[in-house]
């Protein structure tokens, strides 16, 4: 069986940008990186954590968007095309998190965000295991 791999690497206390995508490229290079994952024409499905709007954006309940634009910074670099989705708790407004989160600088940036309560179902065929995998919510 497969090994999985956790990296864990420690910022300052209230880290820039810059510093955290420094230690997002730490932590996927200790787990063994993502080459052989990502190749050109990838389409990578990037999950954050974003449940409800927390008390403190930097309380660590939810994913910092720039945790995101560092993974999605890397899936480019690699030729993948990366998507952010989300959709938080039942009940919770998934955009009202991500704009308290900061994915909607994200999106003016370029990225693409998507709140996965608005979307479509769709559904996928994967090549590796067999399986189909669904996102979105239908409607």
């Amino acid at each position: 069986m497969k090994r999985c791999v956790v990296a864990i690497v420690k910022t300052g206390r209230r880290p820039d940008v810059q510093e955290v995508g420094e230690a997002v490229r730490i932590a996927v290079d200790l787990a063994g990186g993502l080459n052989g994952i990502v190749s050109t024409g990838s389409l990578v499905l990037i999950k954050p954590n974003l449940v409800a709007v927390p008390p403190r954006p930097n309380s660590g309940a939810c994913t910092r968007a720039s945790v995101c634009k560092a993974l999605a910074d890397m899936v480019t670099e690699l030729g993948g095309k990366p998507v952010v989705a989300e959709s938080s708790a039942r009940g919770v407004d998934t955009e009202k998190v991500m704009e308290a989160m900061g994915y909607g600088l994200l999106r003016q940036q370029g990225y693409e965000v998507v709140d996965l309560k608005k979307t479509k179902c769709e559904g996928w065929a994967c090549s590796e295991g067999g399986f189909d995998f669904r996102v979105g919510h239908g409607g």
